[in-house]
């Protein structure tokens, strides 16, 4: 029978759970994919033989909780899931999430901030002005459904970028020998634009 473990305890503890030890196929094909997933976030250069959930925020030695403070000021995102969805039914509860918010940091999110200052109400009007900007999507994004999937500067050096086998800023990350062909594409013309745009200037 094979077998895959998941590391449950760190880079570098000896212990693996055995993860599949009396699972039916399906469900250990389940838990396979679940592993792959997390590992573009979480062990994106292959590093670890298995799922290290030590560094529960993916950030290294960076701090995890400046994305939290700014998710309670500026950048707050607000999820709720319909009946059709393959989530339990839950609505966004906003008294609740401000209040957590005022506990844990003092702050009273700003739900239209980012909206307001960056734009997005009328994605045919708002970034009309804007130049020189790449918005990059992956396919296997879950945010591109609120990214800037289309050009729309008026004078078209804003460039809606959509990556067939991108993840969430895959683009971003150091580039590996096992990038796929659509991600090295994607840096290649982020890298030409941007030094294009530095020589413009």
């Amino acid at each position: 029978m094979v077998r895959s473990t998941l590391g449950l305890l760190g880079k570098n503890s000896e212990k693996k759970v055995q993860a599949t030890e009396g699972l039916s196929d399906r469900n250990k094909q389940l838990l396979s994919a679940l592993q792959d997933s997390t590992s573009v976030y979480f062990n994106y250069t292959g590093a670890y033989p298995c799922t290290n959930l030590s560094d529960w925020e993916g950030t290294g030695s960076l701090d995890g909780f400046g994305w939290n403070v700014l998710a309670c000021n500026q950048m707050c995102m607000p999820l709720s899931f319909s009946d059709k969805s393959m989530f339990i039914p839950q609505a966004f509860d906003y008294d609740a999430y401000t209040a957590d918010c005022q506990k844990q940091f003092g702050l009273t999110p700003d739900y239209d901030w980012a909206l307001k200052y960056f734009g997005g109400y009328d994605i045919t009007k708002d970034f009309l002005g804007d130049s020189n900007t790449i918005f990059s999507n992956g396919k296997y994004d879950p945010w591109r459904a609120g990214g800037l999937n289309q050009n729309v500067t008026a004078d078209g050096s804003g460039i809606a970028l959509y990556i067939e086998s991108g993840a969430h800023h895959t683009d971003l990350r150091t580039p590996s020998d096992q990038d796929p062909a659509s991600l090295t594409a994607a840096r290649a013309m982020e890298m030409a634009n941007i030094k294009k745009w530095i020589a413009e200037y």
